[in-house]
């Protein structure tokens, strides 16, 4: 862990020192950001193809996707397809009804004040403990690797003003370039929204799940995983967790593809990354696309 967090930690310094205002540094994430959003769409596709091995699950990732896609908010895109699928495999069909009536009030109540608390200004400068349980909520939730932790890290990120999707997209773009895990991305985030302090909260927040089922729970979760009663649980939110991290990298895409360049990098991005499965895929892909965007700003 440690090289890599210092090494983000210096490029989030710089980041934020020189490289918002600046023209070269656009240059470079304007080819990067493409290359952001076809290594989560690549991945998005790749989760799904071995998690999604029914026609129930597909339907309840395609409704995850579109009620995240909405807006409500993430618990229903995760409880919703675990506890819908659970029901359903156990015949239980007014209980999966109920179920899934009761998570979507939760969802749109719990939702509708987190905006009108936004709407009123109370949105401020987050605490270092607000950012630590921001990188802890995503390193909970990580099923399957660190792109399933995006969207929850994006989530607080940007509804709640700490950065918007272009600095998120170049905080991964950052990541996606030094020898660490992908993770480490949220050192970015932590250092935008709370300076050195943020940086460590969130990254110790982020890391700490892994190292305490790693060190202290193995065993019982080995337990959890092999349980019969909990895999069709598992199976509906592993689909949910896919439908949401599909939903962001449509809004990611969204704010990366702007033209007919981002677009082409887009998808020579997609093929490398689809035709190439060497770890040094990802850094190769980002620094030819970083290296592209400086090409099409005419800095090269």
């Amino acid at each position: 862990m440690l090289p890599g967090f210092v090494l983000m930690l210096i490029l989030s310094w710089i980041y934020l020192t020189f490289g918002i205002n600046s023209a070269l540094f656009a240059g470079v994430f304007y080819g990067m950001q493409p290359a952001v959003a076809a290594l989560i769409f690549r991945a998005v596709h790749s989760i799904g193809n071995s998690a999604v091995t029914n026609p129930l699950l597909f339907a309840l990732f395609f409704i995850s996707f579109l009620a995240s896609l909405l807006g409500i908010h993430f618990i229903f895109a995760l409880i919703f397809p675990a506890t819908a699928y659970y029901f359903s495999r156990k015949k239980q069909y007014l209980l999966a009804a109920f179920s899934c009536l009761l998570i979507l009030t939760v969802a749109f109540v719990y939702g509708s004040v987190s905006s009108f608390q936004l709407s009123q200004g109370t949105a401020a400068a987050p605490a270092t403990p607000e950012l630590f349980f921001t990188g802890l909520k995503g390193g909970l939730l990580s099923f399957g690797g660190a792109y399933t932790s995006i969207p929850f890290i994006e989530q607080d990120a940007v509804s709640k003003g700490w950065m918007t999707n272009s600095q998120f997209l170049d905080g991964l773009a950052l990541g996606g370039i030094i020898p660490a895990p992908l993770i480490i991305f949220s050192t970015f985030v932590g250092y935008f929204a709370g300076g050195l302090g943020g940086a460590l909260a969130m990254t110790i927040g982020i890391f700490l799940p892994a190292f305490a089922f790693t060190l202290a729970g193995h065993k019982y979760l080995e337990m959890l995983i092999i349980s019969r009663k909990l895999k069709d649980f598992l199976d509906g939110l592993t689909a949910g967790v896919i439908g949401f991290i599909g939903a962001i990298s449509v809004i990611l895409w969204k704010e990366a593809v702007t033209d007919i360049a981002t677009f082409a990098i887009f998808l020579l991005s997609m093929f490398i990354l689809y035709r190439w499965h060497a770890k040094a895929s990802v850094a190769f892909v980002m620094i030819g696309a970083g290296i592209a965007g400086l090409l099409l700003s005419g800095w090269i």
